[in-house]
């Protein structure tokens, strides 16, 4: 019996380890009046998470910790390279998404938050060109 419960606990403990996620890659882009921060992290779920990688787009305040996950700008299946560059007035900021993000052709042109409008500029370079 006891043998048996060790057992059950060590299943129970390695499944409940492999449901954390852990971040990878942290990215940040200040904005060049130093108000906001736009941050991309890369997260990477357990083995047992059908899309085992997200990649978080959030903006925040110097002040602000980074715990806002998923990202208050947009979540995205997968990872790939995103580049960021903000205006000098530090009231837009672009992103350009060269990668095989899953769902790219839903995202918006545009969206505002906090004041600041984030442009979208994605890239598909990456996926397999398609054949009739």
């Amino acid at each position: 019996m006891r043998k048996t419960l060790t057992v059950i606990l060590l299943v129970v403990t390695g499944f409940l380890a492999g449901c954390d996620s852990s971040i990878t890659d942290v990215k940040t882009f200040p904005s060049p009046n130093g108000k906001s921060i736009l941050v991309i992290a890369t997260e990477l779920q357990a083995a047992n998470d059908p899309t085992p990688w997200w990649t978080h787009v959030s903006l925040k305040e110097p002040t602000e910790d980074f715990e806002k996950i998923p990202g208050n700008i947009v979540t995205l299946q997968g990872s790939g390279q995103i580049d960021a560059q903000w205006d000098r007035a530090s009231s837009v900021v672009t992103l350009r998404i060269k990668s095989a993000f899953k769902d790219l052709d839903k995202l918006p042109s545009k969206k505002q938050l906090k004041g600041i409008t984030i442009l979208f500029i994605t890239s598909t370079e990456n996926k397999p060109n398609k054949t009739k």
